[in-house]
């Protein structure tokens, strides 16, 4: 899902907002002291001093129990209104009204206020009106019917975005553990290391969807 990367990227919600904070402060207090320009030896110091009271072991733990990854916890990112109220967005059927231009949306708001004209117009303007009335209603069909094939469309359109990336993100999640047991047999851990820290990680069946994809 676009701008949700983060979520999972230990020092966006770790450390990286004290160090830029601190490394702020302390380039305010250097600038207090009449200088204006920041050399590249002036930065490293000032980057130093910031690095030491922002990449502290504290704070690095913070971002990496934030996301979820340790202690493995993926509801912390499931849950998250970034993922869980995630939907695409495509265009509205039509602009919003404007007070220029206030057409009825609903059949009996139209009937309502023919109720009302009608004893006030002559014979003729009666026939233009009701000439008028069977385009309305006619338009007010295919407009019903354009309404439900979109929202139709809206969450096919939906389904399938959710099913490709689910098998996108199950496919990877698999490559990922084959290779944290590749590297730590390559540690010297054993299979029997390996299968006890494997089964504290989360059941998949729990994390993606088990939908089969759509037909093409």
């Amino acid at each position: 899902m676009p701008h949700t990367s983060y979520l999972v990227q230990p020092c966006d919600l770790g450390p990286f907002a004290p160090l830029k904070a601190f490394y702020s402060k302390n380039l305010k207090n250097f600038i207090a002291t009449g200088e204006v320009k920041v050399n590249r030896s002036q930065f490293d110091i000032l980057y130093q001093q910031a690095r030491h009271s922002g990449l502290t072991e504290q704070h690095i733990t913070a971002g990496w129990r934030r996301s979820g990854l340790w202690p493995i916890a993926p509801q912390k990112v499931l849950q998250k209104p970034e993922t869980s109220q995630y939907r695409q967005t495509t265009p509205d059927l039509q602009p919003p009204q404007t007070q220029v231009y206030l057409a009825p949306q609903e059949p009996y708001v139209y009937r309502q206020i023919n109720e009302i004209l009608e004893p006030k117009l002559t014979r003729s303007a009666k026939r233009i009106v009701k000439t008028l009335n069977h385009t309305y209603e006619g338009e007010a069909a295919k407009r019903r019917i354009l309404e439900k094939e979109v929202s139709l469309a809206r969450k096919r359109t939906l389904e399938i975005e959710e099913q490709y990336t689910t098998k996108r993100l199950k496919k990877q999640d698999e490559k990922r553990s084959w290779a944290a047991k590749e590297v730590c047999l390559q540690r010297g851990f054993t299979e029997e290391d390996w299968e006890m820290f494997a089964s504290v990680l989360p059941n998949r069946d729990t994390i993606y969807k088990t939908q089969e994809e759509p037909d093409t």
